[in-house]
């Protein structure tokens, strides 16, 4: 489970295993253990499981850093690499040993090439000098010698041996005398290819079986890969979890989905599932109302946990231990064996009575259901007080109505129903647990077309206490059906509340935006404007000092009063624009989804998980990391950059826009190889230091890849306090594998 766990994890952050090709090799290397020679085919496999392993290894090493005990899994000796390049370098892809795998093989199929060819061109000859005799023009193999079609009314026409005859015995396959001593070399040199094949067979064979503890663990991490890789991308496409098993032998399933149906096109319904140590749980409720599957659950449940397997349920889900489980489920009558369906339960029931204690789960589907319905409701219970007394967990399927009372009366066990919508006159699938269900058999025959009148005729013969009694759960399935559908109600009427004062939020924050962006973009226009006043009130100044008359004061005194003026405008748009840091708001709103914004990262971002332990998971871009508390406040302002610009060093750069800037290594950072967050760690301490060290521009190599680290970057420094402005950067610089920012004067 914790390979699993962390295959998944690599998954989500597109770092997925990778996919390679397998054969199930166990046999292969047990025929080298004993010395066999291998074949052509069998060579091959190994190689590509050698380079399934390499590729596994190389994975392993370039993320070893971030999940050191994940990847020490799939670290194996790289020097079977090389075993792999000479077995490529001797079998082709047809699995035929290459004429390069040997110098003598290559000389062997030469001279069997030689002699074939001259062979062939005998063989043409008699066809041309023969054409009347033969049937067709055309040679062929029999019995490995070339041989023409002579026809049978002129066998005597080609000297020569007669090898086999056609189907219809119209034509005779004749050797040529001609070409009987061709043919006997050519055999001969087909003989010594053949030996010479095994003899690089044998020789590549003893090389691998050299390595044969190696291969093994190579055999085994691309198992491992190959399994660790089907789970996580099923888990990824399921929505499911990885649980630990915990030591108590109990099921406390959230949301728990059936494996089987989620690969269907119709929707699945999700139930909470429960079952304790020593105690039980009674389903009942209609038929194909979801009893059965519901006791699949819990044993799948129960099985993939052991097996290591992430199960599709929510948060908060516990799956004990158990170290069996046992089921009766579906009809095991034998005619061979004299067992009828309920004597065939009773011999597997008196087994699981055997085996029952602690640490056992027992799923029973309508037990004792093939008998009289009194006697068989007492034994059922009888056998369910004696299973859980021994300490198993036992869940069970019945329609019997003293089964339900015994989930009422007993501490030990437990009322569970599937739910059925008496208007729609079908199941709901949903389980609900602490009431009975009733089994509304005549609702459903009703559903499924039997005749008005017969039904009538079941009413009266209920009786009217069962009838009475039919009713009451039936009113009771009704009433929770109410209050299950005025609580979704509920919630969804809370849900469009938040929604709508998200989206209010939203719109008040973008027209908040929208008036800083006017108010900095009028700044900049007067920005020129106000250095001239300023220059003008300087020179006014500097006239009245030297002023000889009155009359030049008063022009003075003038230009003094509309420099005045000019600088007061210009002040106002400062501190309209400027952006002071809001206090810590310690009630801010924690919600999941609730906006708010991250000093630490100078970016706003999303509430993703609720608050713990003086921390919150927060969400910026697809970057995901938790921060304290203490660094999250609301977003009615705006990143405090004047706060943290104020106490770094005066700066000392330069105007320059991106596209003029150089790149250089002292101004660039690298992040290839290295996860989202921790990228983002990196490029916000290069910016510190950009900052402190009064450069212009910096660079941020993130490369190609999945395009997760690049969109994080980028969605970081578009936020970021002390940002002008970032873009790719040009071909000459590295085009889209880098951003290039610059910084703020």
């Amino acid at each position: 489970m914790r390979l699993a766990r962390s295959a998944l994890a690599l998954l989500v952050e597109d770092l997925a295993l990778p996919t390679i090709s397998i054969s199930p090799l166990e046999l292969t290397l047990d025929e080298l253990a004993v010395g066999r020679s291998l074949l052509g085919e069998q060579l091959r496999e190994l190689a590509t499981t050698i380079r399934g392993a390499s590729k596994f290894a190389s994975y392993a090493r370039t993320h070893q850093a971030v999940h050191p005990t994940f990847c020490e899994e799939f670290l194996f000796d790289t020097t079977l690499n090389e075993l792999a390049k000479e077995i490529a370098h001797c079998i082709g892809d047809d699995n035929e040993v290459l004429d390069r795998a040997s110098d003598e093989l290559g000389r062997a199929r030469q001279a069997f090439s030689e002699v074939r060819r001259d062979l062939i061109v005998r063989l043409k000859r008699v066809l041309n000098k023969q054409g009347e005799a033969m049937s067709g023009d055309f040679y062929t193999e029999r019995d490995g010698r070339y041989v023409v079609p002579v026809r049978a009314d002129a066998p005597f026409r080609v000297e020569g041996i007669i090898l086999g005859s056609s189907g219809s015995g119209q034509t005779l396959y004749v050797e040529p005398k001609e070409t009987t001593a061709l043919g006997n070399r050519l055999r001969v040199e087909a003989a010594n290819v053949e030996r010479e094949c095994a003899r690089v067979l044998t020789r590549l064979s003893s090389l691998v079986k050299s390595q044969l503890p190696a291969l093994r663990e190579a055999f085994e991490t691309c198992v491992r890969g190959d399994v660790l890789g089907a789970i996580s991308g099923w888990a990824m496409r399921t929505e499911s979890i990885a649980v630990e098993a915990s030591d108590s032998a109990t099921l406390n399933l959230e949301k728990f989905r059936h494996p089987l149906l989620l690969d269907g096109e119709t929707a699945v319904v999700a139930n909470d599932l429960r079952l304790g140590e020593g105690a039980g749980v009674v389903f009942s409720g209609p038929n194909a109302g979801g009893k059965t599957v519901s006791l699949k659950c819990l044993g799948l449940a129960a099985l993939m946990v052991r097996a290591g397997l992430p199960i599709p349920a929510g948060p908060g889900s516990v799956v004990g231990w158990f170290e069996i489980v046992l089921t009766d489920i579906g009809d095991e009558q034998s005619i061979e064996r004299s067992l009828s369906t309920f004597s065939a339960q009773v011999v597997r029931i008196s087994e699981f009575i055997a085996a029952s204690q602690q640490g056992v789960l027992i799923l029973l589907d309508e037990l004792a259901g093939g008998t009289d319905p009194t006697e068989g409701a007492s034994l059922a219970i009888a056998i369910l007080e004696e299973l859980t007394a021994r300490g198993a967990s036992v869940a069970v399927t019945t329609h019997y109505d003293q089964l339900k009372q015994l989930g009422a009366r007993s501490p030990r066990f437990e009322n569970a129903s599937v739910g059925f919508d008496s208007v729609e006159m079908q199941p709901t699938y949903e389980v609900t647990f602490g009431v009975p269900g009733a089994s509304s058999a005549l609702m459903v025959a009703s559903h499924y077309g039997i005749e008005r009148e017969i039904l009538d005729r079941a009413e009266t013969l209920l009786g009217e206490e069962n009838r009475a009694q039919r009713q009451l759960l039936q009113q009771l399935e009704s009433e929770r059906q109410r209050a299950q559908q005025s609580r979704l109600d509920t919630e969804t009427e809370a849900t469009q509340q938040r929604e709508a004062s998200d989206r209010l939020r939203s719109q008040e924050q973008v027209a908040h935006d929208l008036a800083q962006s006017t108010l900095r973009r009028d700044s900049t226009a007067l920005g020129a404007e106000l250095q001239a006043a300023r220059r003008q009130l300087r020179d006014a100044q500097e006239k009245i000092r030297t002023a000889e008359n009155d009359s030049e004061i008063r022009v003075a005194t003038q230009l003094i009063e509309q420099a005045s003026g000019k600088l007061a405008i210009g002040s106002s748009v400062e501190k309209a624009t400027r952006v002071e840091p809001q206090a810590k708001q310690p009630n801010v709103s924690l919600v999941v989804g609730a906006q708010v914004y991250v000093e630490r990262i100078g970016a706003k971002a999303k509430i993703i998980e609720a608050a713990r332990r003086g921390t919150v998971k927060i969400a910026v871009g697809s970057m995901t990391m938790k921060v304290k508390l203490s660094e999250i406040r609301g977003l009615q302002g705006a990143p405090p950059a004047a706060a943290k610009t104020s106490a770094r060093k005066p700066s000392k750069r330069l105007a320059a826009s991106a596209q003029d800037s150089v790149r250089t290594e002292r101004n660039t950072v690298d992040l290839r190889g290295i996860r989202v967050e921790a990228g983002l760690t990196l490029v916000e301490e290069f910016v510190d230091r950009m900052l402190t060290e009064g450069e212009d521009a910096g660079f941020v190599l993130h490369g190609h890849g999945t395009g997760a680290m690049r969109d994080a970057v980028r969605e970081y420094l578009a936020t970021c306090a002390y940002v002008a402005s970032s873009i790719p950067a040009d071909k000459a610089s590295g085009g889209d594998a880098f951003t290039v920012f610059t910084l703020k004067s």
